[in-house]
């Protein structure tokens, strides 16, 4: 497991490629004790700063659901993290390329949930299902 600063200053990298749209090195090659827990660390020090300046969590996301995805991220399960408002595509809109790196589109699946899952116990099953609202296309104005 690598250390709190350690993490602080990969978010605090992640943060500054992507101001400056300068690609880095994938941290696990760096970091190769590196865990997925330090992954996880490293994401919510990330939205620390975003939450500050008045980005509102949405919602939740699963990527890498493809074996195909995981084989090349060397992960063996799926990956999750929030959504915030800054990150809300609205049905129609257009994707400014300009604002990434290397631009790609990877299918994920989105739920916004109507009241927060809490305890430990919260899986995925029809009790965890239930605060979740239809998906389907934003369209509501911006």
């Amino acid at each position: 497991m690598l250390t709190r600063d350690v993490q602080v200053a990969l978010a605090t990298e992640l943060r500054d490629a992507e101001r400056s749209r300068v690609q880095i090195e994938q941290f696990s090659k760096r970091q190769p004790s590196m865990t997925i827990e330090d992954a996880y660390a490293i994401q919510r020090e990330w939205m620390t700063p975003e939450r500050a300046a008045g980005r509102r969590p949405i919602g939740r996301r699963i990527g890498l659901t493809s074996r195909a995805m995981q084989q090349a991220s060397q992960i063996t399960e799926p990956d999750y993290g929030l959504l915030l408002d800054s990150m809300r595509l609205r049905d129609g809109g257009e994707v400014e390329t300009a604002r990434f790196i290397v631009p790609r589109l990877e299918v994920e699946f989105a739920f916004i949930l109507a009241r927060p899952l809490k305890g430990p116990d919260a899986t995925l099953d029809l009790g965890t299902l239930r605060p979740t609202r239809p998906t389907q296309p934003d369209t509501r104005p911006a």
